[in-house]
């Protein structure tokens, strides 16, 4: 084996090795909580995951997927919408505990464990509260022969909530739950139709703005009441 290879061998084994997690020796980290609706009614059977070094696929995707990290242990809440999960304690910088179930919004909690020890190796999530979703359809189409230009926008509530925490104390900074997200589209005189489908929270307004050609700017607010919405604009 000539030099260069020996090389590349031995950067392969420092890279795997750089990158394990160091756990503690005879030490189990305790993580629990209760989960409830809107409406403050335990939920039960929902999905809650621990891990170690996770992205951040988990609350932008549409169901419980993500990548990368350790999986540490996960549990389905009982009828009294109770948790708990006993896990290794790893030294890492993102350690995550992840909750979802079908139909309602998704919650994770983030802190670092790199030089901070939890109070009696115990992560208390309290009372973790998920909203019912109400799945927004936006459905434009050009119905007029006149070559008209249209430039609309929908603002909404976004269907998750992030919550990170830095050595037991919440940091707002980097913290979300349920922010307005905008998106925009424009229709060329030449194009017939549009569709916008984005999940959002049941019980939450979508702002509808809109503006053909150079015309005033005209606004429309929709109430999401049922678990699909459809909403048509002709123009």
């Amino acid at each position: 084996m000539n030099l260069k290879s020996l090389l590349c061998l031995f950067l392969a084994v420092f890279s795997l090795v750089s990158c394990e997690v160091p756990y503690d020796d005879n030490t189990r980290l305790y993580i629990k909580g209760k989960i409830i609706n809107q409406d403050e009614i335990p939920i039960s059977d929902v999905e809650v995951s621990a891990y170690l070094r996770r992205d951040n696929n988990f609350i932008y995707s549409t169901g419980p997927s993500g990548s990368g990290g350790e999986f540490l242990g996960n549990d389905l809440s009982n009828s009294e919408g109770e948790f708990e999960i006993i896990s290794l304690f790893g030294r890492a910088d993102d350690f995550a505990v992840e909750i979802y179930n079908e139909g309602y919004s998704k919650y994770v909690y983030r802190t670092s464990l790199i030089g901070y020890e939890p109070e009696n190796l115990q992560i208390d999530l309290q009372t973790v509260s998920l909203r019912k979703l109400g799945n927004f359809n936006l459905q434009v189409t050009r119905t007029s022969s006149s070559p008209s230009e249209l430039t609309y926008s929908i603002t909404y509530s976004q269907n998750y909530c992030r919550e990170v925490y830095h050595e037991g104390e919440f940091v707002e900074s980097e913290s979300f739950c349920y922010t307005q997200n905008t998106i925009s589209r424009h229709i060329e005189a030449t194009e017939t139709s549009s569709e916008v489908y984005v999940y959002s929270l049941l019980n939450s307004e979508v702002v509808f703005t809109y503006r053909i050609d150079d015309g005033p700017e005209q606004t429309e607010t929709i109430l999401i009441d049922q678990p699909e919405y459809e909403f048509t604009f002709e123009f």
